[in-house]
């Protein structure tokens, strides 16, 4: 019992703390553009925040992916002969979506897995 109200101690103290910090950066995704944009690198201040925003969303697609892959909800759509690393990956998506602007408007999730699928097919 001590160690669960240790641990939701730690856990409001750790939420009351985010709460306070103000944050610098507010990104708003939606669209596969939106997510160029914030991927595409910047010289500005905000580069390192919009870099790590970038960064996260491909780990967390890429978490996703791989779980629906693993309950078998759908079949994989890209098949890389070794893991890429979240640069490549950046890279890969800000070249495949300068190629194809066609594809700005949809959601960003749906782009970065074109991208992923059109740079390491399956077949």
């Amino acid at each position: 019992m001590r160690i669960a109200t240790i641990a939701v101690g730690l856990c409001l103290a750790g939420a009351s703390a985010s709460a306070q910090e103000t944050p610098t950066a507010v990104f708003d995704i939606e669209t596969t553009g939106d997510l160029a944009e914030i991927c595409a690198p910047t010289t500005t201040d905000g580069e390192s925040e919009a870099a790590t925003f970038c960064y996260g969303y491909i780990v967390g697609a890429g978490q996703l992916y791989a779980e629906v892959i693993r309950a078998k909800s759908i079949e994989p759509i890209a098949c890389p002969a070794t893991v890429p690393t979240l640069d490549e990956i950046r890279t890969n998506f800000l070249t495949w979506s300068e190629a194809n602007p066609q594809f700005a408007g949809e959601r960003a999730i749906d782009g970065l897995m074109r991208s992923a699928a059109a740079t390491w097919p399956c077949s």
